[in-house]
């Protein structure tokens, strides 16, 4: 054989190994790689609190009375975020108060849908494109909805008012009419105060599903950035 005969490959590759590639369309297409945004690790964060903490506020106290007179034994008497009335006597059946864990827990399941659907764009690493428009729809709706859970709130906080106003002006009656003075004790319940923690949550959510948009604004107008 003379070197007339022998073939030379210009290139580090084995021919059969480029016929493969050529077959298949070239190399294959790399995964974007993943980035880490603070602003969307946060975002997911807060919606998980604020879709936990309603939704356990919707199986807590929402006040108690506990009230004792001339020596008797104290008497407790309350309701809870679904309206069920819990006092140390038996309550008649169908009686209930409001059931604030309705719009409670449905404020939660939106901000639920909203942390999943975010961190999926996450753990798949999508583009840029999907995940600005999970995050224009994501912003508007977090406001909605934690606006809708801080009205919420806001009636939970009269209802409770109204039952310890009406409490003290039938005591202030009874001195009145000369009966004896009955101390009472009134508490608001952990449930105002989860469903506030979870408003505040999602407005701080809100905040920061904000920022991460306008992070991935920024990087598209910026080619140095990865996509």
């Amino acid at each position: 054989m003379t070197a007339d005969e022998i073939e030379f490959f210009i290139s580090d590759e084995l021919p059969e190994e480029l016929g493969k590639q050529e077959e298949m369309g070239g190399e294959p297409r790399r995964r974007p790689p993943f980035e880490f945004d603070r602003g969307a690790v946060v975002a997911v964060l807060l919606l998980a609190a604020a879709a936990t903490l309603p939704t356990v506020a919707a199986f807590q106290t929402v006040y108690t009375i506990s009230q004792r007179g001339n020596g008797v034994g104290r008497s407790t008497f309350g309701s809870d975020g679904w309206g069920r009335y819990r006092a140390d006597g038996s309550v008649p059946a169908g009686i209930h108060d409001i059931r604030f864990g309705i719009p409670l827990v449905i404020c939660a399941g939106v901000l639920a849908l909203l942390g999943i659907g975010f961190l999926v764009t996450l753990v798949m690493r999508s583009t840029r494109a999907p995940r600005r428009g999970v995050l224009s729809i994501a912003v508007p709706v977090a406001l909605i909805a934690t606006g809708v859970l801080g009205g919420v709130v806001a009636s939970i906080w009269l209802h409770i008012k109204a039952q310890f106003d009406t409490l003290n002006a039938q005591f202030a009656d009874t001195r009145q009419g000369g009966g004896g003075r009955v101390p009472f004790v009134t508490s608001v319940g952990p449930c105002l105060w989860l469903a506030l923690g979870g408003a505040v949550a999602g407005l701080l959510a809100a905040g920061a599903l904000r920022y991460s948009a306008r992070a991935e604004s920024g990087a598209e107008k910026d080619p140095g950035k990865l996509a």
